[in-house]
């Protein structure tokens, strides 16, 4: 249940609204699943507040979560270069919540609240580690 998308579209106010605000009715024989805009109304198409199965939306994905590079340098070449002071050396790159593929129109499928609703919750940060393994 995305509700921070029915949120969105029915925040009738002019602010905050997202890019499917731009399907709106505007013109009488229109045909439109998105409601017409009235100024400062309140979210007048839902007023009661009340979950709308419109927002129910498939959560599937694939994401890929974890990815690791690492190059090991010859020890014999490092011995060479370095005339025997660094024994080892490795270098490496790590990579944490790269992509998501879905088809879910909110932030994050994995980001959800209560009762599996996507209530404005922030998504799982993208993370890039980069280092060098010395041994001396």
């Amino acid at each position: 249940m995305n509700i921070t998308r029915q949120d969105v579209l029915l925040n009738t106010k002019f602010f905050n609204n997202g890019s499917e605000i731009l399907n709106r009715w505007t013109t009488p024989g229109q045909i439109t699943d998105v409601p017409r805009l009235v100024y400062n109304t309140e979210a007048g198409s839902n007023s009661t507040g009340e979950a709308l199965s419109r927002f129910v939306e498939d959560g599937s994905f694939l994401k890929l979560q974890n990815i690791i590079l690492t190059y090991q340098f010859s020890p014999t070449r490092l011995a060479e270069v370095t005339r025997n002071n660094i024994k080892s050396a490795r270098f490496f790159v790590q990579m944490q919540n790269v992509y998501t593929w879905t088809k879910y129109k909110g932030i994050d499928p994995e980001a959800f609240s209560e009762f599996a609703q996507d209530n404005g919750l922030s998504p799982q940060v993208r993370t890039i580690s980069v280092g060098l393994s010395l041994g001396l």
